[in-house]
């Protein structure tokens, strides 16, 4: 029997989930250029499928855009279908930017950022999670049997992100029982956002393929401490880094400190939004898991909203508050706008 290669059409719906349609590889560049029609409605439906309330119901048509640069193309072995997907904008039929879609969410806080400030970011993504390893060893925090356990599993995974285009800058065993971390390498903050939803969705794919699973919850029963997700961001004015200032508290020129000022200022309404559940927030916290219970701006305590880090390399600004559970491009656009 042939098979037909096909390329699933997605993107990152308001619950963190990917969702999409699927056609033929051989109609990629018409697909592109057409589009594939989506229901207003699936923008409404929960991670557990459940499509609540909305203004939309059966009526109207929107689109998927696909965007080819952010075609995934990973095969893993002869007879496996692999992952092919491609990420997608959300249009109205005459080609309008939906009021809904994430990314053009993120576009449109860039540009106003460039526009208003003639700044721009960088941004890497820290993700925290939890992996069944079988046969694992006693858990020890950042150890290098607890590595060797995960090893076989990392270098598949690496090796998928970069034949998706997706560069890591180190992973490494966590302090909690199979808890992993994975960082990405700088990035504009589309690509940044993009990069993040392919992370996740690449790691959950070489796991299913080794009888592995992957959880990156919040809360994990037995992990000792909780999944989270850190968002690094540098600021830069033309080619020329402007978060440091050396003279300046925290180590923050007076542009960051205002930037993650907006951050504070806005916090309590951005995790109304990034943790709106009981096992996103108060389970890590009523559970006395290390988790972000400060806001403010430090150069120290990880508990901290917002922290400024400085290595010989770079200066960044690190925040955590705003969820795991929020999709990657909301994520970014909300420390931005």
């Amino acid at each position: 029997m042939r098979h037909e290669s096909l390329i699933m059409a997605c993107a990152s719906d308001m619950a963190g989930q990917v969702r999409g349609k699927a056609f033929r590889a051989r109609d990629f560049d018409k697909r592109s250029a057409q589009g594939i029609g989506w229901c207003p409605a699936q923008a409404a439906m929960t991670a557990f499928d459940v499509i609540v309330d909305n203004p939309f119901g059966s009526c109207g048509d929107v689109m998927l855009m696909p965007d080819p640069a952010t075609r995934v193309a990973v095969d893993f072995s002869a007879g496996d279908p692999g992952q092919h997907f491609v990420l997608c904008d959300l249009t109205y039929v005459d080609g309008r930017p939906w009021e809904c879609c994430l990314r053009s969410f993120l576009k449109n806080a860039i540009a106003i950022l460039e526009s208003e400030t003639e700044l721009t970011l960088k941004v890497g993504l820290e993700h925290e999670f939890h992996l069944s390893v079988r046969e694992a060893p006693p858990a020890r925090g950042y150890h290098l049997r607890s590595f060797g356990a995960a090893a076989g599993y990392a270098e598949e995974l690496v090796a998928s992100l970069d034949l998706a285009g997706v560069q890591i800058d180190l992973i490494h065993p966590e302090y909690g029982t199979n808890q992993y971390e994975i960082s990405t390498m700088p990035a504009a903050p589309l690509a940044a956002a993009d990069h993040a939803v392919v992370l996740r969705e690449l790691t959950h794919a070489v796991a299913a393929r080794r009888g592995e699973r992957v959880s990156f919850s919040p809360v994990v029963p037995g992990m000792a401490v909780g999944n989270g997700v850190h968002a690094h961001f540098s600021l830069w004015q033309g080619n020329r880094p402007v978060t440091y200032d050396p003279d300046r508290p925290a180590g923050l020129s007076q542009t960051a400190g205002r930037f993650v000022a907006g951050i504070l200022r806005h916090l309590p309404a951005l995790v109304a939004f990034s943790a709106p559940s009981p096992i996103s927030a108060w389970c890590r916290i009523a559970g006395a898991l290390p988790t972000t219970t400060w806001r403010c701006t430090t150069a120290r305590p990880v508990c901290a909203s917002a922290r400024s880090v400085r290595t010989p390399r770079s200066q960044r600004i690190s925040t955590s508050s705003i969820g795991r559970r929020m999709p990657p491009a909301a994520r970014i656009f909300c420390s931005v706008r």
